[in-house]
């Protein structure tokens, strides 16, 4: 292994050097290159000479025969059902092989030419017999992406099977390959589908063995691993049947699966290593694929050391292939196929409605099927009745796509044509009303898809004279598509124009004035052609502002790549750019790659028929291209894990192996490291989360915010992470703790298999960890808390509230109330739909606030620290600030270790340093405690002798003297006379007490106080008592 790895890296070595000496000293050399690879809409391949028939390999005869009995099977047992795909559509009919990877329409834009004899010609028979008068559309089962020999090549879609007649079967049962296989020869008429498949399958192990034919070994690992011509998935006779393929025939896409097995743990354990050798093998055989995968393994550092100049080495051989598809495409370019689809679009994204993707998210949810089902059929019942606008509209859905609608060009020009006479007059000079200036643009914009479709063919028979005349119609009308269209006609020289580069440069610059994206893109090109001297920075601004404009065209990401990756036209090298324009264009003009598109078809197949198989197929597509680098397929893969579509129900099972025992013995016990998981996708690993796990660091690493969301759930619930497994001590279960170890015993301890209150209570609290059986681990909640912080950091309101979550409870993290209200209320800022889950989550943060605070003073009264403070506070210890305690390190500013050493050596005593307990702070106060502590007992002492002591009789005071009763008496009064002397008395009767208040006396006009003093007042008479 070590020999054929370095051989590669010496064969490769010349490959890795070429692309990093390219000169760039010659800018209008550089132009001329550039120039030179432009779009040649009208070039043809070059017809190379048929090479020599060479001699038939052996087992091909056998390889033959049982392939058309198996097709024979196929057409015999297919059962047709029709499917409706939209309003509008007519019946889709697929077979009952729904598993087989690979569907083929063979309508619309997206098909090559078909072989429609033979089998298919029969199915399309009774497609058209069961559905009379109809257009369909036929699903059909074809090889798996880049099958080799006599089968397609990558990067083409065309049924290889011939016709396979009754007679024709029979004239090959004759051959005497197959009559020395000593097989049972069926019946193609009259025995059944069963029969027919054994003998074939029989018959292909034969040609396997005997001859190692390779066509005859692909189909069988196909038949094991996609499940190609209705057979049985057998993931492990698959890994077989590709190893033979590699070894013995260096075939490169065996290679490439393989490699892409031992990377996914499919079929086989995990190994890395493996990987990247078989995928580096099957680069250098000229599989894109490989490269692809290659390029994004160097990207990120899997598998191999991070390396951006390798990995846009890889991605450039894939780009240069892509171009080529596109340049041999009609005039313009062939169009890109149609967007990847996510299936978490219906669901509201990864964490349902509201929870999903970064700011508020219920902003952009897409329609569903039967939403965007039901506008169509409003669109069409609108357009019949002669909306202009309306058709306008239909027209161009019908022309791009949708999700839900397939591209009918056929549909998008019936449209265009009727929209194209709302307004048929010459364009008004002047100001328009709103109704005029309407009518005018829907004509214009109809006009210039009309243009592209009548020049490129699509829909309608090509015809360049009348796509010119509809590109003028449009210029009249002012449409920046119809003057694009122009520019290019002028410039192929197409249509009756002669080729002019200055009136085409006009053309050019009239649409960019019009901001049609496509136009900058031909004046760069144009502006290099010409080769002026600074063509190159013109260019480049060109095409910058072109991929402004979304979608950008391959052609732009294409030039973007190079002017990066060699630093044309003054633009500094910067080979990361160069690594984003090359991936994203290998990525969307994916016509070598249908992978992800067919992984799709099985998705929605699935989802109708509720196939498990079918779930299974995709998930097997969308695993394999997740590996390409593909952030779509790593997120449908995980997500469906996830959402308990694949492997559901499938136990784990243990794979024995023979170990040797201390006596010489041989046993065979069961492999606990290596479990097998998945059902009959037989993934190598504790759980289905560990795949899962992978999926969503990878898409997070591309910037999807709910994957980092993702990866903080998985680390904090212990999901996929190889950290521990529990040690059960009474049966002596020993459990790897790592890759290279092997464990024996029983399986490891998860979701399904806890018993007793925990486990029903995990349980029912999360369902969702025993759909796949989770394997639980240690949760590392300062990781999670990571990932979440990142996540925030990207606007994910979930993720800003399970920040303040762990803030608000010391998860991962330290506790931090007021943190944890900050994240809350910027959750609620991020996405107003989360009032509810931040109010009680900030109710709750209230009440535990207050609560905490009261725990906090209670805590410090009851404790050493108050202790401490009050006699620090009344100056009865004294504390410094210790230096932290280092091990066998000097800490600047503190005393030297070897002070007492050298104490000692010189006659001294050493001296003990308190340390930092409890007891050495309180050691050197233990003479002021005694005495502190005696006097308060002798305080005590008195205060309790005080309080014991009797109190003394308290002194009794005599009894107080009563006056005797008093008679009523009368008042004696005597009146002043008016010479000063007093009157005798007189004898009233006193009606009430006299009041000698000054200001009674005062309100009564009686005697003042000075009155009283000059004794102008009466004298009462003293021997009157009171």
């Amino acid at each position: 292994m070590r020999v054929a790895l370095l051989w590669l890296l010496v064969a490769s070595a010349p490959a890795f050097a070429l692309h990093s000496q390219q000169s760039v000293s010659d800018p209008d050399a550089q132009a001329g290159s550039i120039a030179s690879d432009r779009i040649e809409p009208h070039a043809q391949p070059t017809t190379a000479q048929p090479p020599q028939r060479q001699p038939e390999p052996q087992g091909s005869a056998l390889f033959r025969y049982a392939h058309a009995l198996l097709a024979r099977t196929v057409a015999d047992d297919a059962t047709l059902v029709p499917v409706a795909t939209g309003a509008g559509d007519t019946a889709t009919s697929t077979l009952a092989d729904a598993a087989d990877p690979v569907a083929l329409s063979l309508s619309g834009e997206d098909t090559d030419e078909v072989d429609d004899g033979g089998v298919f010609a029969w199915i399309r028979q009774r497609l058209a017999s069961a559905n009379p008068g109809s257009n369909n559309h036929l699903l059909l089962k074809d090889s798996a992406p880049g099958s080799p020999g006599q089968y397609p090549s990558t990067h083409k879609r065309v049924a290889h099977h011939a016709a396979p007649d009754h007679a024709a079967i029979a004239r090959l049962a004759t051959h005497p390959e197959v009559v020395d296989a000593k097989v049972s020869i069926p019946d193609s008429r009259r025995d059944p589908p069963r029969v027919k498949r054994a003998a074939a399958v029989a018959l292909l192990e034969h040609a396997v063995t005997i001859y190692s034919n390779a066509d005859a070994t692909m189909l069988l690992a196909e038949m094991h691993l996609y499940k190609r011509m209705f057979h049985s998935r057998n993931v492990t006779a698959a890994v077989h049947y590709y190893t033979l393929l590699a070894n013995h025939h260096g075939n490169a896409t065996a290679q490439r699966v393989l490699g892409l097995m031992y990377a996914t743990a499919v079929g086989v354990k995990r190994d890395y290593a493996k990987a990247l050798l078989y995928m580096s093998f099957a680069a250098l055989g000229d599989d894109l694929i490989a490269h692809q995968t290659l390029g994004y393994w160097h990207s990120v550092g899997i598998a191999t050391a991070k390396s951006c100049e390798d990995s846009v080495w890889h991605y450039k051989v894939v780009a240069d292939k892509v171009m080529e598809t596109f340049r041999a495409g009609p005039p313009g370019g062939r169009t890109n196929p149609s967007a990847k689809i996510r299936l978490t679009e219906t669901q509201g994204g990864v964490f349902g409605p509201g929870a999903s993707g970064p700011g508020a998210p219920n902003k952009h949810l897409p329609q569903s099927a039967e939403a965007q089902r039901s506008v169509r059929e409003i669109f069409e019942i609108t357009a019949e009745e002669g909306d202009a606008s309306v058709q306008l509209d239909l027209g161009n859905i019908y022309y791009t796509g949708t999700r839900h609608t397939r591209r009918n060009y056929k549909k998008a020009a019936r449209y265009f044509l009727q929209a194209a006479k709302a307004f048929v007059g010459k364009r008004p000079q002047g100001e328009m009303v709103p109704a005029v200036r309407s009518k005018v643009a829907v004509a214009s914009l109809a006009a210039g898809f009309l243009g592209t479709m009548y020049w490129r063919g699509e829909g309608v028979k090509k015809d360049e004279v009348l796509a010119r005349q509809w590109f003028e119609r449009g210029e009249e009308l002012g449409n920046g598509m119809s003057l694009n269209g122009l520019g290019m006609m002028i410039l192929e020289g197409a249509g009756g124009f002669e080729v002019d580069y200055k009136k085409a440069l006009q053309y050019f610059t009239d649409a960019i004035q019009k901001d049609y994206a496509d136009a900058y893109v031909n004046m760069a090109e144009l502006t290099l052609k010409i080769g002026k001297p600074d063509a190159l920075a013109t260019a480049f601004k060109y095409y910058q502002t072109a991929a402004t404009k979304p979608p950008a065209s391959a052609l732009t990401l294409y030039r973007l790549g190079e002017f990066h990756s060699q630093g044309l036209g003054n633009t500094p090298r910067q080979c990361t750019t160069a690594l984003g324009y090359y991936k994203s264009l290998v990525e969307r003009a994916d016509w070598h790659d249908p992978t992800i598109r067919r992984a799709f078809e099985h998705f929605s197949r699935g989802e109708e028929s509720g196939n498990p198989s079918e779930m299974d197929s995709a998930f097997l597509l969308y695993l394999f291209a997740a590996e390409r680098g593909h952030e779509v397929a790593q997120t449908n893969a995980a997500w469906m894990i996830d959402a308990g579509l694949v492997g559901v129900g499938a136990a784990m099972r243990l794979q024995n192996v023979t170990v040797h025992t201390a006596e010489g013995g041989v046993q065979v016990i069961p492999d606990a490291s290596d479990p097998v998981v998945g059902g009959e996708l037989e993934i190598h690993g504790q759980d289905m989360y560990e795949v899962a796990l992978i999926s969503w660091n990878r898409a997070a690493n591309q910037g999807n915010v709910d994957a980092r969301v993702k990866m903080g759930d998985y680390h904090y619930y212990g999901l996929g992470l190889k950290a521990f497994e529990a040690l059960d001590e009474d049966d002596g279960t020993e459990v790897a703790d790592g890759e290279g170890t092997r464990s024996t015993g029983k399986r490891p301890r998860t979701v399904a298999t806890q018993t007793g209150l925990w486990g029903a209570f995990q349980k029912l609290l999360r369902p969702y960890l025993s759909k796949h059986d989770a394997t639980l681990s240690e949760p590392r909640y300062d990781k999670a808390a990571l990932y979440y912080q990142v996540a925030a950091d990207e606007s994910s309101a979930l993720a800003q509230w399970n920040v303040g979550y762990m803030h608000e409870n010391g998860i991962g993290v330290t506790k931090d109330f007021p943190l944890a209200k900050r994240m809350y209320d910027l959750s609620l800022a991020t996405n107003p739909e989360a009032y509810l889950a931040v109010n009680l989550a900030l109710a709750k943060l209230n009440f535990k606030t207050r609560t905490e605070t009261i725990e906090k003073l209670v805590k410090y009264y009851f404790s050493m620290d108050f202790v401490r403070d009050m006699l620090k506070k009344y100056h009865i210890i004294e504390e410094f600030e210790e230096f932290e305690v280092g091990e066998g390190e000097h800490i600047k500013g503190a005393i030297p270790a070897s002070a007492d050493e050298h104490l000692q050596e010189i006659g001294g005593k050493a001296v003990k340093i308190p340390g930092n307990t409890a007891k050495d702070k309180l050691g050197g106060i233990s003479e002021d405690a005694i005495l502190v502590g005696v006097l308060a007992a002798v305080i005590g002492v008195l205060f309790l002798w005080r309080q014991m002591m009797p109190e003394p009789p308290a002194p009794v005071a005599p009894s107080p003297t009563l006056p005797p009763p008093v008679a009523p008496l009368t008042e004696l009064a005597t009146v002043p006379s008016s010479n000063g002397v007093a009157d005798e008395p007189s004898e009233t009767p006193l009606a009430e007490p006299l009041n000698l208040s000054r200001d009674q006396n005062a309100a009564d006009g009686g005697a003042s106080s000075s009155q009283f003093a000059k004794g102008n007042v009466g004298v009462v008479d003293e021997s009157i008592p009171s």
